[in-house]
């Protein structure tokens, strides 16, 4: 393999590992967004996690006097 194909292998490695970091760091702004939305209509805001199979999926969990939004 060339130089330059070590180096695009590479470099697209690196994209890669940018872009996850990128996103999981913007999923937690985007549940802050969600919690700062609903407190002041709800009685109490919190952070939670969904478990799904072996996914852990961040959520808010917001009660109001009617119902409970995640």
């Amino acid at each position: 393999m060339t130089s330059l194909g070590i180096l695009t292998v590479v470099g697209f490695v690196v994209l890669v590992a940018l872009v996850w970091m990128y996103l999981r760091m913007r999923g937690k702004d985007h549940i802050d967004e969600l919690m700062a939305k609903r407190r002041g209509s709800s009685r109490i805001v919190s952070r939670a996690a969904l478990l799904e199979g072996l996914e852990k999926i961040p959520v808010s969990l917001c009660l109001t006097d009617d119902a409970i939004y995640y």
